[in-house]
């Protein structure tokens, strides 16, 4: 996380360490278990012990895995916690919500983010998680408006689609799937093109070259340079 992506962060761990099982350490279901009074039985003092190892175990992971995925700055933000939950409550606290400066750190992302021509998947979803933050942080960008920002953050390679897009589409048609579909559907046609052509120069690359005349056999009486064999008969005399 580097802050502007809160949102989409917090749902990706969330549903991370919920899968890991500590999940209720951030939120307080699980807590720790408090020491037993003195005459305790010493079974129960036992049970108790392992309890508390177990939820320090616990704790420790799913401090791990948050801290794990957070940039250096958002790791500053939460020093001197000292309990995962105690690091999600601030991170919620500090960059849950958002600001005029976030906004438009993800505004800026959304319209100055470029496509790779060689792998687009990824830009485009970062892109759509973009307005999505946006709409989260209650920004309403009209579909249209979106599509428009994503059609002038394409590369000239992609333009081709553009084009088309705008001349067969409508206002009411002419959605940011659509267009995200359309980039996707022309990489794998390019893709499939390209491995192809490889395939096909492969092939030629592997024939044996036979010279510039592959049927040639010497004619009988020449050595195979070509050449005529000397005869050992002396010439008729004219």
């Amino acid at each position: 996380m580097t802050g502007s992506n809160h949102t989409a962060w917090r749902d990706a761990i969330m549903a991370y360490l919920k899968s890991q099982g500590v999940w209720r350490i951030c939120s307080r279901s699980d807590k720790w278990p408090i020491d037993l009074q003195l005459g305790s039985p010493s079974q129960d003092i036992m049970d108790c012990i392992q309890l508390q190892a177990l939820w320090d175990n616990q704790n420790n992971q799913a401090e791990g895995y948050i801290l794990l995925w957070l940039s250096p700055q958002c790791i500053q933000a939460v020093a001197g916690k000292n309990t995962a939950k105690d690091i999600w409550t601030e991170l919620q606290k500090v960059f849950g919500v958002q600001g005029p400066s976030q906004l438009y750190a993800n505004f800026k992302l959304a319209t100055t983010h470029r496509v790779r021509v060689n792998d687009p998947a990824p830009d485009l979803l970062e892109i759509a998680r973009t307005f999505g933050r946006l709409m989260a942080a209650m920004v309403n960008i009209p579909p249209i408006i979106q599509v428009m920002i994503l059609l002038n953050t394409l590369l000239h390679e992609f333009e081709n689609i553009s084009q088309i897009l705008l001349q067969m589409e409508t206002i009411s048609t002419l959605t940011f799937k659509l267009v995200q579909d359309s980039m996707l559907s022309d990489h794998t046609r390019r893709s499939n093109h390209l491995g192809s052509s490889s395939n096909k120069a492969l092939k030629l690359s592997n024939v044996k070259p036979k010279g510039a005349n592959p049927k040639w056999q010497p004619r009988k009486g020449d050595d195979y340079k070509g050449k005529q064999k000397e005869s050992s008969a002396e010439p008729h005399e004219q």
